[in-house]
């Protein structure tokens, strides 16, 4: 029997899962993607960057706030975007139908005759104890899981948790929504009987990268209940003594270590993806906005003589990209395929490798000046060489070829400017991360005298190369890390060895 739905748009109430972006399920990734509108709550902010970039993105995330929006509210918002749009996505943290009001959302679809699908998430009741370090079963110690909410609707006149039978239980508690009804829930567990010594486990900030465990006996848990804040998943159970073995998100070696990003907005979540898989928790500062040079009489010149140069050197992936956007591939490709192509490092070659030319020419060091000890050596087959690069590139590389007696075109295809609209970093961190000349002067020129001496008194100073530790110590800063591969990989691992 088909339901009773008129012709409107369909809602998908996507599970976004416990706080680790990396958590999102592919069927929730790929609704993202698709959306034309996402209602998102709170715990559900870590996904949103996966969003469609032309999706409506509306915030209900509740909170302790009078002015905070109501459930009523939001299924009106469901209901008015059903009706003007094709695909709507109500992302929930967690699991929509564990503990959320993602059931009475579905009904009222339902009710209104609105198509809905649901896609389950990664339910924090198991994956904050496994990040943790607690499996919440195990065959010498719990047989059984129960699933227990911290908070009951208001207004309910009787309790559906039977406290007495909760207490006598021998396999694993979980209750979610705990954190401030610690003392409310282990007063209840204790007078209707249960062991003082039974391990428990609060934990804060699960799978995120400042996730924080409390572990005590029930005696005990009581004196840190000031010691905690919300969003936290409470587990009761012998399973909890497991983690002082299995507690390998703490083994991280970033753990709890607070990394600031300097890179731009557009370049900073490949670096950022690295270092919060060892661990770390990121601070996004982006000290650079690219800005591509149009109607450049110069970029035009050299796009159409392409046939004539015998190599062409790429500087960074950025250049690349924006190269690429200038040219009419179909007819441009075929004029540079049999030429040399050379790229600074790895990440520029795989940008290249991706708009199909191969990389020929790539220094052992990712650096102008690497690039140059590649032509010193070379003594045929090139004379004329086309430079793609930034306007605020080196002179380096293009002096240095113009002395091997080599005819260079430099063309700056792109230019970098400080963003603005940036907040002052108020937050403690251990380490700020450099990877270009840029990004050291346009922080210093962001950061008030005060806030830049604390940070630099605070932090170490990670350099991913010896161009950028030049940079920084020719204005006074002290460099305590610098990449011995000038890679993004390579600042990373430098980091954990420091």
């Amino acid at each position: 029997m088909k339901p009773p739905y008129k012709k409107l748009g369909k809602v998908y109430l996507v599970g976004a899962g416990p706080g680790d972006s990396g958590l999102l399920t592919l069927k929730g990734l790929g609704c993202l993607k698709k959306a034309d509108v996402i209602i998102y709550d709170r715990l559900a902010k870590s996904v949103i960057k996966f969003a469609n970039k032309t999706a409506e993105l509306i915030y209900v995330g509740k909170s302790d706030r009078v002015d905070s929006i109501s459930q009523v509210e939001i299924n009106r918002l469901l209901l008015k975007w059903a009706r003007e749009k094709d695909f709507i996505v109500r992302l929930k943290g967690g699991d929509p139908f564990i503990f959320g009001r993602g059931a009475e959302e579905a009904l009222f679809l339902y009710k209104n005759k609105i198509p809905f699908e649901v896609v389950p998430g990664v339910s924090s009741v198991f994956s904050v104890p496994a990040y943790s370090g607690i499996p919440l079963t195990h065959r010498d110690y719990s047989s059984t899981v129960k699933i227990i909410t911290g908070h009951e609707a208001k207004g309910k006149k009787f309790s559906n948790i039977d406290w007495r039978l909760l207490a006598k239980d021998r396999g694993t508690l979980v209750f979610l929504m705990a954190a401030k009804r610690i003392d409310f829930i282990l007063k209840k567990l204790l007078r209707f009987g249960m062991k003082e010594t039974r391990p428990v486990a609060i934990i804060m900030n699960g799978t995120m990268p400042n996730q924080r465990t409390i572990v005590r006996r029930l005696k005990d848990i009581l004196e840190m209940k000031e010691k905690v804040t919300p969003p936290a998943v409470l587990v009761i159970g012998e399973v909890v003594d497991l983690r002082r073995s299995l507690r390998w998100f703490k083994e991280k070696p970033l753990f709890k270590k607070r990394i600031l990003i300097t890179r731009p907005a557009y370049q900073a979540e490949e670096f950022e993806n690295l270092l919060k898989d060892l661990g770390a928790e990121i601070i996004r500062f982006p000290t650079i906005r690219l800005s591509p040079i149009k109607d450049s009489r110069r970029i035009r010149e050299a796009i159409e003589g392409l046939g004539g140069f015998d190599c062409l050197i790429f500087t960074s992936a950025n250049g690349v990209r924006i190269f690429f956007k200038n040219i009419k591939k179909k007819i441009h490709l075929s004029k540079i395929k049999d030429k040399k192509i050379c790229a600074i490092g790895p990440k520029t070659a795989r940008e290249l490798k991706r708009k199909g030319l191969n990389v020929s020419l790539m220094p052992k060091i990712f650096t102008q000046e690497g690039i140059l000890e590649i032509f010193k050596k070379i003594r045929r087959g090139i004379k004329k060489i086309l430079l793609i690069n930034s306007k605020l590139s080196r002179p380096v590389l293009e002096k240095g070829l113009k002395k091997l007696g080599l005819e260079v075109d430099a063309v700056p295809i792109y230019e970098t400017k400080i963003p603005g609209g940036m907040k002052k970093i108020k937050q403690r961190i251990d380490f700020i991360t450099f990877t270009s000349p840029s990004t050291v002067r346009n922080f210093l020129r962001m950061q008030t005298k005060d806030v830049l001496k604390r940070l630099l008194k605070e932090a170490k100073v990670a350099s991913i190369g010896p161009v950028t530790s030049k940079a920084l110590r020719d204005l006074g800063i002290e460099v305590s890390i610098e990449a011995k591969e000038h890679t993004i990989e390579g600042l990373a691992k430098s980091i954990c060895d420091s």
